[in-house]
């Protein structure tokens, strides 16, 4: 099936720049990535993005335990529906629906994506949307509001459950929490409970 979309406006993706992190720790630091030249029939829209993975430059990967969130990441507006944050020191700003993968040890044979950035408008396209938007919607409520179960008993909102610890999300601005629920969701959420 050959896509209709056009090919996205950037061919090289590059990391915004990064600044030195506190002794002992790092900041997420990603790679290069650049648009494939032509059409591929792997991926649904024919666009992907890649960068090279090479497994020997991966081993001493202890040296990179200590991982801290870059300076000014949380939001500093709300407007019409959306955060406004600054971008991510180090990080690429991914293009939606555009997949990013690692091409390992130069074999493109071997690839793997690694992320892909939806929401529910661009995941209206496909067949099983209407299932995508319930899922996320009610793993929205759960995530924000808790659930009432068939026997009265409160469930409580998934960030109120008490083992579970903060993973990078440092929100300093409480005010931004009621509407942010409202209109973003994330599906990309990590969560740590107490082992």
């Amino acid at each position: 099936m050959m896509s209709n979309n056009l090919q996205p406006p950037e061919t090289v993706i590059y990391p915004h720049p990064s600044v030195f992190p506190p002794a002992g720790y790092s900041y997420p630091k990603s790679s290069i990535y650049k648009l494939n030249e032509t059409w591929d029939c792997h991926y649904t829209l024919g666009w992907f993005c890649t960068t090279q993975h090479k497994s020997i430059e991966h081993l001493n990967e202890r040296d990179h335990l200590c991982i801290t969130t870059p300076p000014n990441t949380q939001p500093y507006d709300f407007q019409s529906g959306h955060c406004c944050v600054n971008p991510i020191l180090g990080m690429i700003q991914m293009t939606h629906v555009i997949p990013y993968a690692h091409c390992l040890d130069g074999d493109k044979t071997q690839m793997i994506t690694v992320a892909c950035l939806h929401t529910l408008v661009s995941l209206s396209h496909y067949p099983d949307s209407q299932e995508i938007h319930d899922l996320a919607t009610e793993l929205l409520q759960l995530s924000w509001e808790g659930q009432v179960s068939q026997d009265g008993t409160e469930l409580p909102s998934v960030y109120k459950i008490e083992s579970l610890k903060q993973y990078s999300m440092n929100f300093h601005a409480k005010q931004f929490l009621n509407e942010l629920w409202q209109s973003n969701m994330s599906m990309g959420v990590t969560l740590h409970g107490d082992v």
